[in-house]
C-alpha cells in the first residue's frame, strides 16, 4: 500500500485489530487507512465532513482497497465485531458480544470500541473481550459517562472504576468527557 507505516517494524502476519460492534465498518477501514498508509488517512482527516457518521470526499478511493478477510485471520488484520446481520464484509463477523468465536482466543493486538453501551451483558462481553486480546494487549474503549444516551444504549453513566473492575490491567490513558459526544476514553493493557 505505502511506504511508510507505523506498522513497518512489527510483523505484519500477526498483528491484529478487532472493532466491537462497526456498524458500517468505518471504524476498520480507518485503523486499517491509519496504520498502513498514514498520508491517506491524513487526506481523509482533511476532508472529513459530520451528518450521519463521518464521511470524506475521499472514502470510495481509500476505504475500500485492502480489506481483511476473517477466514484469512492468521494472516493479521483489522477485523470486526457487528450484531447486525445486515453488515455483510468479509472483515466483518455477525454476531453478540457475547458469544465470539473460541478460535479467536488470544488472537488480537488491539480490542477497540465506541459501543460498550449496547453490551446485553457487561460482565460477560468484558470476559469475552479480555479472552480474545492477547497478553500485553490493549483495550481501547470510548464509554458514555452520562444519562443522555441514546435509546439503543443498554448501559449508561459508566465512570472510570466501571471499566477498570471490568478490564482489569494497566490503565495507559483516560480522558474524561474527551470525544465527541461525551464519550470518555480508556486505553488499558490486558496482563
Amino acid at each position: 500500500m505505502c511506504k511508510y507505516s507505523i506498522l513497518n517494524d512489527t510483523n505484519k502476519n500477526s498483528f491484529r485489530i478487532i472493532c466491537m460492534g462497526t456498524r458500517s465498518g468505518r471504524e476498520i477501514d480507518l485503523f486499517r487507512l491509519a496504520l498502513n498508509c498514514p498520508f491517506s488517512a491524513k487526506i481523509l482527516k482533511l476532508t472529513e465532513w459530520h451528518t450521519a457518521g463521518f464521511h470524506s470526499i475521499f472514502d470510495g478511493l481509500f476505504l475500500p482497497a485492502g480489506r481483511s478477510d476473517l477466514t484469512k485471520l492468521a494472516k493479521g488484520g483489522v477485523f470486526g465485531v457487528e450484531i447486525n446481520p445486515m453488515a455483510k464484509r468479509k472483515d466483518v463477523y455477525t454476531g453478540s458480544f457475547d458469544e465470539l468465536p473460541q478460535e479467536w482466543e488470544g488472537q488480537f493486538d488491539i480490542l477497540y470500541s465506541n459501543s460498550f453501551d449496547h453490551s446485553q451483558d457487561p460482565h460477560k462481553t468484558a470476559e469475552q473481550w479480555r479472552k480474545v486480546t492477547k497478553k500485553g494487549g490493549l483495550f481501547i474503549i470510548a464509554f458514555s459517562s452520562y444519562s443522555n444516551v441514546s435509546d439503543a444504549d443498554l448501559i449508561e453513566m459508566l465512570c472510570l472504576e466501571d471499566i477498570r473492575g471490568l478490564f482489569p490491567g494497566k490503565l495507559l490513558y483516560y480522558q474524561d468527557g474527551g470525544s465527541k459526544g461525551n464519550y470518555s476514553e480508556v486505553i488499558i493493557k490486558n496482563e
